[in-house]
């Protein structure tokens, strides 16, 4: 093979190698940056919960926020006894939280819903209030409240 032909093949691959990897790390260390900047407190973890209806408990479950998708944008996943569901959504710098979940059998089952939640000044608690639509298919809503694991 003529070495023109290496270099090119060579310097295409790098090329390639070099615009994959940037294309994932680039936005992990500008997110980085952009919390570390802005006191955007880390709510990365397992959390678990205590959805309330009326002041009864409607369901206990878990979630994980799991990552940093863009500057103060996290995503994660729940583990509800009916299945496991998405969640995503934004955490400020005054330490309040605001995200949407829904099943991931959606919409067969229809679980879906938004939420609202501020951080404790120790990091390890959450609470707020979230309305969606329930089990039994009706829209409801009422307080939550998060525990670090």
């Amino acid at each position: 093979m003529d070495s023109k032909v290496k270099v090119a093949i060579i310097t295409s691959l790098g090329t390639i190698i070099v615009a994959i990897i940037s294309s994932i790390i680039g936005p992990l260390v500008t997110s980085g940056l952009y919390r570390s900047r802005n006191n955007v407190p880390d709510i990365l973890g397992t959390w678990e919960n205590e959805w309330y209806i009326e002041g009864r408990l409607y369901t206990k479950d878990t979630f994980e926020i799991e990552r940093w998708s863009k500057n103060n944008r996290f995503e994660g996943t729940g583990h509800e006894s009916k299945g496991p569901y998405k969640l995503s959504g934004e955490v400020d710098v005054s330490r309040f939280v605001v995200g949407t979940y829904i099943d991931t059998h959606y919409p067969t089952l229809g679980y879906v819903g938004t939420f609202i939640l501020q951080l404790s000044v120790d990091g390890k608690t959450m609470e707020g209030y979230w309305h969606g639509r329930t089990k039994e298919g009706k829209i409801e809503g009422g307080r939550v409240m998060c525990r670090r694991l």
